[in-house]
């Protein structure tokens, strides 16, 4: 098993991020041909983060003989947090202005929305929650096990033989008659995505370069054809040929320094994903209230989702990583972001 070097900072991946985001932007805004695009867009940040966190505690991992875990839990929290909390108080003034129950809110703040929603509780405005819970329960428990998986011969293929389980256990209960909230939001049918990304991060240094080229041209051309795919295709197997996509494309992003990854509007998108994601949905949701013709509302919810996640950026995202990153570690898990897509 090679071993891990320090990922450092790789606009294509910010630039790749950028690509996700618009994608779920396109779908809460109502554009056609991306009736997947979010379903899309979430998967692919998944990837992104099993790929990115995996690359960053393996390196800690095989530096130290250790994972400092209050310090990962710390950085993980300093980078989140500030962000949800801005949108939360946000829909609690709506929620309670409205008369209407803070249920939802508190599933949020306790990272349990996906959970909820695989139970069957509609999630309402912060349905979107549900990815970014699906990500912390990744972010708790991962540390733990990622030094028992790194001692074995093949980690990558113990990995991948994982995610095929998942995706095998999602087929079933799809065929059993399950309903879809539980296929769409529960964790175990949904980890395939994050734990084949942490796969990558084993096998990244043993895939040719030259390569990854046709196999991401390949995988463009896939992942733009699925975004167009009907609102109620399967699960069983839209899921799987995004996911595999996804691998591909965070694999070359991480590998190359592709001209249009790394365009400067598509990277600066990337790095405000977080921020961007958070907003889009609640706003879409107002302005989906008013009837407007299309060009109107696609153009108010991109405009408005926008303007509220640079305010995020600027005013509470970037003081808590100006005051608080401290090391090259922690620089590198500021661009771990997970960001996430409602089922609607």
């Amino acid at each position: 098993m090679t071993r891990a070097g320090p990922l450092g900072y790789r606009p294509a991946l910010d630039g790749l991020r950028g690509v996700a985001v618009l994608l779920v932007l396109a779908q809460h805004a109502g554009l056609p041909y991306f009736s997947q695009g979010g379903t899309v867009g979430v998967t692919l940040f998944f990837v992104l983060s099993g790929f990115l966190i995996t690359s960053i505690l393996r390196a800690e991992h095989e530096a130290t003989g250790r994972i400092d875990l209050r310090g990962f839990y710390l950085r993980r929290a300093r980078r989140l947090l500030p962000a949800l909390a801005l949108l939360l108080i946000g829909v609690s003034a709506y929620l309670l202005v409205s008369h209407q129950s803070l249920l939802d809110v508190v599933l949020a703040a306790g990272y349990a929305s996906n959970i909820a929603g695989a139970a069957g509780h509609n999630l309402g405005n912060l349905v979107h929650t549900w990815t970014l819970s699906l990500e912390e329960q990744f972010y708790l428990l991962w540390p733990l096990l990622l030094p028992v998986v790194a001692r074995r011969r093949r980690p990558a293929v113990i990995l991948a033989a994982v995610a095929a389980l998942v995706v095998a256990w999602r087929v079933l209960l799809s065929s059993s008659g399950t309903p879809v909230e539980r296929i769409y939001f529960g964790p175990d049918t949904r980890a395939d995505a994050i734990v084949l990304g942490c796969a990558l991060a084993f096998a990244l240094a043993s895939i040719p370069v030259g390569r990854l080229r046709l196999a991401a041209a390949g995988s463009a051309v896939l992942v733009a054809g699925l975004c167009a795919a009907r609102p109620e295709s399967s699960l069983s197997w839209l899921l799987p040929l995004v996911t595999v996509a996804s691998v591909v494309l965070v694999a070359y992003a991480a590998r190359s320094t592709s001209r249009l990854l790394t365009w400067r509007p598509l990277v600066a998108t990337g790095r405000i994903s977080y921020g961007l994601y958070l907003w889009s949905f609640p706003v879409a949701l107002s302005v989906a209230s008013r009837d407007l013709p299309l060009w109107v509302s696609a153009t108010t919810i991109t405009a408005v989702s926008v303007a509220l996640a640079l305010a995020s950026w600027f005013v509470v995202e970037t003081p808590f990583l100006r005051h608080h990153v401290k090391g090259a570690a922690e620089a590198d898990e500021v661009h771990a972001l997970p960001v996430g897509l409602p089922a609607h």
